[in-house]
């Protein structure tokens, strides 16, 4: 995502939401010569709020560094749309970083249907990290309130 980084221009370190979001338009997310981007945890929600798409092909351009993944899972689960973000965020639960997959525990916890609970209650019985198993726990206690 070389061009992704330089679309973004000099100011790439904390851009915009119309310069991310039009970024993502602009480029394919099967780019071989990935490079990451940083974004301020607030271009996230706002992107989220004002521009769900582009939110949904940033998270799956696979630009974001492991601990910019997880402010944009948390900020995913923001997006009333089930059917398109659920889906992004349960394949987040098996990322290698235990801070992506702990963001997608709360992006989750907005969309608890059965088959989110299930995978869930699944995912915590094989989790190794310790703050993604208490980040489950949390979320499905809160469903049962």
């Amino acid at each position: 995502m070389t061009a992704l980084a330089a679309r973004l221009g000099s100011g790439w370190m904390s851009p915009s939401v119309n310069s991310i979001a039009e970024s993502v338009r602009n480029t394919k997310s099967s780019s071989a010569s990935a490079k990451y981007i940083v974004v301020d945890e607030m271009v996230f929600n706002a992107l989220a709020e004002s521009a769900p798409i582009e939110l949904i092909n940033l998270v799956r351009a696979d630009v974001l560094e492991p601990h910019d993944l997880t402010y944009a899972a948390e900020a995913l689960g923001r997006i009333a749309d089930e059917k398109k973000v659920a889906p992004i965020l349960l394949r987040l639960l098996s990322h290698a970083s235990a801070v992506v997959r702990e963001g997608a525990v709360y992006g989750l916890g907005m969309h608890l249907s059965k088959k989110v609970v299930k995978k869930l209650q699944k995912v915590h019985r094989g989790e190794p990290s310790p703050g993604v198993r208490q980040a489950i726990e949390e979320v499905l206690a809160d469903s049962h309130s």
